[in-house]
């Protein structure tokens, strides 16, 4: 494996003696210079205790891996934090759809997996800062991952605007707004988990990585903000252009 570039399924580096204990150090001290990260996607369940094993990781958060979740989660399973988290899809016909990850976070090993699986996790590490050799650290890639999930929402917001003074028809645009307060609430859920993030996470990351973590959440909130405003000014085009439809809409309002 090459921890400062990309994730792998093949590691090639010894394992680390053993789980750094939070109860030592700082944040920064806790966390190795150079973390090692391992991608969940491509492997089986076989798999999965092997890289338990070499890795220290508790089998509780291995077995967090195996589930499938709804919404955004932080769970706190021994030494680690085991984040649910979702990247935003553009679909043509529903708008977005979610592309769950999972991220599980120690002191010294970051590991993540997608799902499905697809291009999105390495489109997704293409973006990233390449890891360096000089300092980097786990709560730095944890603030990339996360970073570039809230760009993969931020994209299907920019996409509702794009689309908000398309003339379509009633019925398209009720499922429209469907679609959107659907992504309103997803944004909300996704701002509060975050948050918790930021809050929780403070045994492993440094006071910098929380801040940005907050600070990524807040843009969470205005994008969902920005949605709904959004979804009003097109319901208000609406109605000053086609005033039959704008009374049968105030009325359901």
């Amino acid at each position: 494996m090459n921890p400062s570039s990309r994730p792998t399924n093949t590691p090639s580096q010894s394992p680390p003696p053993g789980m750094v204990s939070l109860e030592v150090g700082s944040p920064t001290e806790r966390q190795q210079d150079n973390p090692i990260w391992v991608d969940l996607t491509p492997l089986n369940r076989a798999a999965h205790s092997t890289i338990q094993e070499q890795y220290g990781l508790p089998s509780e958060a291995m077995t967090y891996f195996l589930l499938h979740y709804q919404s955004a989660k932080l769970i706190h399973a021994g030494p680690v934090l085991f984040l649910v988290t979702f990247l935003a899809i553009p679909s043509s016909r529903y708008l977005f759809t979610l592309r769950e990850l999972k991220i599980c976070v120690s002191s010294t090993v970051i590991t993540t997996m997608c799902r499905p699986a697809g291009k999105a996790l390495p489109d997704l590490v293409q973006n990233l800062p390449p890891l360096s050799h000089n300092g980097e650290r786990i709560g730095q890639l944890l603030c990339g991952l996360l970073e570039e999930t809230v760009r993969s929402y931020e994209a299907i917001v920019r996409t509702i605007e794009e689309r908000r003074r398309d003339g379509v028809p009633r019925e398209e645009r009720q499922r429209q707004r469907k679609q959107v307060e659907k992504l309103i609430r997803f944004l909300r859920e996704g701002q509060a988990f975050l948050g918790n993030v930021a809050r929780e996470g403070r045994k492993l990351l440094a006071t910098e990585e929380s801040q940005q973590i907050k600070r990524i959440a807040e843009r969470v909130g205005v994008l969902a903000r920005t949605a709904w405003e959004t979804t009003l000014e097109r319901n208000a085009l609406s109605a000053s252009l086609e005033i039959p439809v704008a009374t049968q809409e105030g009325g359901e309002a």
